[in-house]
């Protein structure tokens, strides 16, 4: 199923599309109403631990490989494509 979802600092509204809607009472901060989401109504955003004030923390805690790619283009901007691995995770990212 395919969720969208917002945060305005008031609340946590989400929805199926074309099922319901809901919203839920949420913490104020952006961090707290990323863990909320992820063990309340079990909503992962993508990519949320980009999100975090120590992501590099988070994507780096049990990181096994990583490597320089190469040289990429991004909508024409040229950036070092890196990529990282761990047990259950592999990550890539675009500088």
């Amino acid at each position: 199923m395919r969720y969208e979802a917002g945060f305005g600092g008031m609340g946590y509204p989400y929805h199926a599309r074309d099922r319901y809607c809901a919203s839920v009472e949420a913490p104020r901060a952006l961090e707290a109403m990323l863990d909320f989401a992820r063990e309340s109504p079990d909503i992962v955003t993508p990519a949320g631990d980009l999100l975090y004030n120590d992501a590099f923390r988070i994507l780096m805690k049990e990181i096994t490989t990583g490597f320089v790619v190469g040289e990429g283009l991004v909508e024409g901007v040229r950036c070092d494509h890196l990529a990282f691995g761990a047990p259950h995770l592999d990550w890539q990212t675009w500088i």
